[in-house]
């Protein structure tokens, strides 16, 4: 099946699996902070937050349909986590995880166009893929109720990531 999967490294010439969970759909990204893995999918549970403080028994604290589109990265930081999805509906989804087990969306950039990664810095998220403004662009997310293009740029190639240190 489809499962989230939580491996021991503790020997790495031999990592064993200790846990995880049946999701139903294809994991896209995972990304741990603390107690939380937050999972973006290709299924019915878009974004999920998993409680993994006990390795052996992780399980799901809440989940967002996102609706006929996929899941693709997500970026966490304080009480926001930022969702980018693909296909023609392709946006970037804010949502408010103060509370795990009710994720409440508070904001949408709608690209209307593929969207692949998202990174966080500051009042700014670099989104990358086929968006507005170019294959790379900056969102103003200081108002997480409405993030607003600052600007982008066309890249050679389509960009399936993107990472920020300092000003690049």
């Amino acid at each position: 099946g489809n499962e989230f999967q939580i491996v021991d490294i503790t020997d790495p010439t031999t990592p064993v699996v200790v846990g995880g969970a049946e999701i139903g759909a294809f994991v896209n990204s995972v990304l741990v902070i603390g107690r939380y893995a937050y999972l973006t999918t290709n299924g019915s549970d878009d974004f999920a937050i998993y409680d993994v403080s006990d390795p052996t028994a992780p399980y799901k604290t809440d989940a967002i349909d996102l609706s006929f589109v996929v899941a693709e990265d997500v970026a966490v930081q304080g009480n926001y986590a930022y969702v980018v999805s693909d296909e023609s509906f392709g946006s970037l989804g804010i949502y408010d995880i103060s509370n795990p087990y009710n994720l409440l969306k508070v904001g949408e950039y709608a690209y209307g166009d593929t969207v692949y990664a998202v990174s966080v810095s500051g009042n700014r998220a670099y989104i990358s893929g086929w968006v507005d403004g170019g294959e790379f662009s900056i969102i103003d997310i200081a108002d997480p109720t409405n993030p607003t293009l600052v600007g982008g740029v066309n890249l050679a190639d389509e960009a399936y990531d993107a990472a920020v240190v300092g000003n690049y």
